[in-house]
């Protein structure tokens, strides 16, 4: 009987009608626009994992992904989509379902992975020690299967580190930091691809950055991706063989030159404003026709757009976007005040300046400077200059 019921649960799981099978596992397809964006992932990560022997080497899928952009530009999709993708197999088949008993001993087919969302609600605690406990067993987790592990907002999780920030924040992003270093260690069995999302990317502590060797930008969708969204939206009104909306090129025209700065999710609350214009001319009795036959109810047309237009306006302001757009045109490097690059300290060689001698070996050897420093430390807490008896000087 027991097993009959685990079996029954098993099958109850997997009762999802065809439809949604198969944009479960559209992958990129999902993503409408972000043309650019969707062609460098695929070369970038997509493709090394289907044809590891190909790509080898420095040509490897890297283990860090930073996605930035403005709100609403799909980045959580994207996510979901890169993890549909490296489950298809070489020729983009689908990949092969889980037995019962696989999946009742949570056992994963070849090839097959995991898509693990957190923030920093499910890391943080209010006990010593629990924060960097939660972030162990998340690593632990993704130790013997192949995961994509997403960070939405990371920017709120792994901000710059500051003197005045409580110490357990601290040791919550020391302890990431470590665990994201170890990725490529024998203890993970399974391949573990982690994605970063976040709308302020200046916010991001620089050893965080260079732990994610790949940075996208997903700015807002072009005119084509504008009109594939707001065509998705409005079929959703509609069935297999009619459609609920009426709206003529020109119409469409210039409903994308009103819609320049608006992003994905501002589409979707447009359109959603606009299919309630034939709703509020309807009579009562138009509406009872309508729900038993839903072709009886009139088109969305460009008037219910002019009127949506005047109520949603973009959710990203010109700063923003600006801010986005110098942020990325410098690969990460911030702008000084005058909007110039910020000239980089460039070491011009190492010298020796001063050897000390006849003075006993400290407590330890600290390593400073850069973007990831290394401590050695056994009776200190704090890296000091003054620890190490070999100085070096520029």
């Amino acid at each position: 009987m027991v097993l009959l019921a685990l079996f029954a649960c098993v099958c109850a799981s997997k009762d999802k009608t065809k439809s949604e099978k198969d944009k479960d596992m559209e992958g990129f397809a999902a993503v409408k626009g972000l043309k650019k964006v969707k062609e460098f992932l695929k070369l970038s990560l997509i493709q090394p994992a289907r044809f590891p022997n190909t790509f080898k080497g420095i040509r490897a899928m890297p283990k860090g992904l930073l996605l930035y952009g403005p709100p609403g530009t799909g980045k959580t999709m994207i996510a979901k989509a890169i993890k549909n993708e490296l489950c298809k197999g070489p020729n983009g088949e689908r990949p092969p379902q889980r037995g019962v008993m696989d999946r009742l001993r949570g056992r994963q087919a070849a090839g097959d992975w995991e898509f693990v969302s957190i923030s920093a609600a499910d890391i943080m605690g209010k006990y010593v020690g629990e924060s960097q406990k939660a972030v162990r067993e998340l690593f632990n987790r993704c130790k013997n299967q192949n995961t994509v592990l997403f960070m939405d907002e990371i920017d709120s999780l792994l901000s710059a580190r500051t003197e005045k920030e409580h110490s357990t924040n601290r040791q919550v992003k020391t302890e990431f930091l470590t665990l994201m270093e170890g990725v490529d260690s024998d203890a993970h069995k399974g391949k573990l691809l982690i994605v970063g999302a976040t709308n302020l990317p200046w916010s991001i502590d620089e050893a965080v950055l260079r732990r994610f060797p790949v940075k996208v930008m997903v700015g807002l969708p072009d005119e084509e991706g504008r009109r594939a969204i707001i065509e998705e939206q409005l079929d959703t009104m509609g069935g297999d063989d009619y459609k609920m909306y009426n709206l003529s090129d020109s119409e469409w025209n210039r409903i994308m030159s009103n819609t320049q700065n608006y992003s994905g999710s501002d589409l979707k609350n447009l359109c959603m404003a606009a299919s309630k214009g034939p709703l509020k001319r309807a009579t009562l009795e138009l509406l009872a026709e309508a729900e038993r036959d839903p072709k009886k109810l009139p088109p969305v047309t460009y008037r219910d757009f002019e009127d949506a237009l005047k109520e949603v306006k973009p959710s990203t302001s010109a700063a923003t976007l600006e801010r986005l757009a110098n942020w990325n045109g410098k690969g990460g490097q911030p702008k000084n005040r005058n909007g110039k690059e910020a000239a980089a300290s460039k070491p011009k060689g190492l010298r020796w300046a001063q050897i000390w001698t006849g003075i006993s070996i400290g407590a330890g050897v600290a390593f400073f400077g850069g973007l990831s420093p290394i401590l050695f430390l056994s009776q200190t807490q704090e890296a000091r200059p003054e620890m190490s008896c070999v100085r070096f000087t520029q």
